[in-house]
């Protein structure tokens, strides 16, 4: 009987395809097949060096990964300021979660100056894209009054498009807004069945 090829006979392969043809897909692939110990044990530090060189040729899946490995300090020492240089590539792209998180660095500061404009601007960028976790801030972004024009009714807006995709956050806040201002009755138990979807994920 024959053997099969090992993981690391395999690797070498992929390493070699990749080396020859300079095909960024399989750098990225091998990023990810080391982030997640597809090919054997995980290998953090060989994941961050595949996502770079897919992420250097344009890539902006590896581009946002290797932001999050800065980010979080995973197979790389954390500089948030490199991270910040990696989400706005993927997120100039128009990837989603790299607006979100660009949005996230410039609202807290992180790696970047604060800029409440700036962050509401790539919250929306993602908001529009159906993400509920940027159409949750973006709301919280006008209710507050920070990096927009205070507006409530746009608050709501952006809340309740959160909320159809059951974010909880956004669910409660949707309610206490509803709770808060001079609504109806019908409104008033429609908002406090916000709070209870809310209440019944946790919050």
């Amino acid at each position: 009987m024959g053997s099969n090829p090992s993981m690391q006979e395999k690797d070498v392969k992929a390493y070699n395809k990749a080396t020859e043809k300079s095909d960024v897909q399989t750098y990225y692939n091998l990023g990810v097949s080391f982030y997640y110990g597809d090919r054997g044990e995980k290998n953090l530090v060989e994941a961050v060096k595949w996502y770079r060189k897919a992420a250097e040729q344009g890539h902006v899946h590896a581009q946002f990964n290797l932001g999050r490995c800065y980010d979080r300090g995973i197979g790389v020492e954390h500089d948030q300021e490199e991270a910040v240089k990696w989400f706005m590539n993927a997120a100039q792209q128009g990837h989603i979660y790299a607006q979100y998180n660009l949005g996230v660095c410039y609202f807290n500061g992180l790696g970047v100056g604060q800029n409440p404009e700036e962050a509401a601007k790539w919250f929306r960028k993602a908001a529009e894209q159906e993400l509920a976790l940027a159409q949750y801030n973006l709301g919280s972004c006008y209710f507050n009054g920070q990096g927009v024009e205070r507006n409530p009714d746009e608050a709501v807006k952006w809340y309740r498009k959160a909320t159809e995709q059951g974010h909880a956050m956004a669910q409660y806040e949707l309610g206490f807004t509803n709770l808060m201002g001079k609504w109806d009755a019908e409104k008033r138990v429609e908002a406090i069945e916000f709070i209870i979807k809310a209440a019944y994920q946790g919050f």
